[in-house]
């Protein structure tokens, strides 16, 4: 074509507008889940080893500051399980919408490890003094009977937790209120009854032998 020589030409676009999102960037811890029970005598520690406890994502900074956690919502199933089961996520397909991950893709694989470990099992000798009530009804007195102080329990559980564990610090409960839930006529409640006490126990951790203690209900 022609060269234009004419300067009366005018622009007819002064200015040119570009809009560009500003992202924020963000290390953001991760949160596994596991499905069904191990095999019987073994236990979940409620541990997951990972090949990495963070990712750094980015997104708008009003979208991420209100994600403090990243949930992968496909558990791991520890179903019959005996020792840990390891499995390999897509980090990706559980960011929430509005995020995009900064680390490149060989770092978005994340492994983690549901930890299982065999339960063990321990004994203990307690006594009237490990055992305490509540709710007993008001103008009533609760006392334990005929009961040693050498009555031994077993217990179950994570070897850390029932090494914690000792004749002294051991607990257990009973809900005298429990018993009368559904009696109507609660004039005289005295008497004598046999209850099983609830133990204050880790996690982990639960009484083997389910021992009825002899209660006695009096008017004070």
């Amino acid at each position: 074509g022609k060269e234009i020589t004419d300067y009366r030409l005018t622009k007819s676009v002064n200015e040119v507008f570009t809009r560009a999102s500003i992202l924020q960037k963000k290390e953001i811890p991760l949160e596994f889940a596991v499905s069904g029970e191990p095999r019987e005598g073994y236990l979940f520690t409620d541990v997951f080893e990972t090949s990495r406890d963070t990712v750094l994502a980015a997104g708008k900074p009003g979208t991420i500051k209100n994600v403090n956690v990243i949930t992968v919502t496909d558990p791991i199933d520890i179903t019959a399980a005996k020792e840990d089961i390891a499995q390999d996520f897509e980090i990706k397909n559980y960011l929430p919408e509005g995020l995009i991950l900064v680390d490149s893709d060989e770092d978005s694989v994340v492994t983690a490890t549901a930890k299982i470990e065999e339960a063990a099992n321990k004994k203990f000798t307690i006594g009237k003094d490990n055992i305490s009530f509540i709710n007993v009804p008001d103008g009533y007195e609760a006392t334990v009977r005929g009961m040693t102080d050498s009555t031994e329990v077993s217990f179950e559980g994570l070897k850390e937790e029932l090494n914690g564990l000792n004749s002294y610090n051991l607990n257990g409960i009973i809900d005298v209120g429990q018993l009368f839930e559904n009696v109507e006529d609660t004039e005289n409640l005295e008497g004598d009854y046999y209850v099983i006490p609830e133990f204050e126990l880790p996690d982990h951790v639960k009484a083997r032998d389910h021992i009825k203690i002899h209660i006695l209900l009096e008017k004070l």
